[in-house]
């Protein structure tokens, strides 16, 4: 369900990003078909409220934008993180998802814990320890189930 929740956020922003709609103008019927929980939706709505709440209302917690300039992999980083994992990262870090901040966390952590490549499926699980491990996240408190809305 982790990496489910993440793959939501990513395309709410995706379709307020290409759309110019307003978070609460996102239809859940589009999510419904394409087979997500009402659990899972509700974790991503409330992440994703969560983080405009705090960002609007608490300048200290906002992200320190980029001048534009993009991490690249050293040749050692390129070993343990495969291209298709990197590119899902860049993607996050583009749609504010993740901080220049967490991407660096992800790969120190990837650098320091794994012995082969990092695929795709691996990059999501570490990215949602990231973005909800930590105590200035909501999730980090407490864990859903499938059958289980978050008000």
């Amino acid at each position: 369900m982790q990496e489910r929740i993440i793959e939501i956020i990513v395309h709410i922003l995706n379709e307020i990003k290409t759309t110019n709609k307003k978070l609460q103008d996102v239809s859940v019927e589009n999510l419904e078909k394409l087979g997500y929980t009402n659990s899972e939706m509700n974790a991503a709505f409330s992440w994703l409220f969560d983080k405009f709440y705090l960002s609007k209302y608490n300048p200290a917690k906002l992200d320190i934008e980029t001048s534009g300039s993009r991490r690249i992999l050293h040749e050692v980083e390129k070993m343990a993180i495969s291209p298709e994992a990197f590119g899902y990262l860049i993607q996050l870090r583009e749609l504010s998802i993740i901080s220049d901040v967490d991407v660096e966390l992800i790969i120190e952590r990837i650098m320091l814990t794994t012995t082969h490549t990092i695929e795709i499926e691996e990059m999501k699980d570490i990215v949602f320890s990231v973005i909800f491990g930590s105590e200035d996240h909501i999730f980090g408190r407490f864990s859903t189930y499938d059958d289980e809305n978050i008000n």
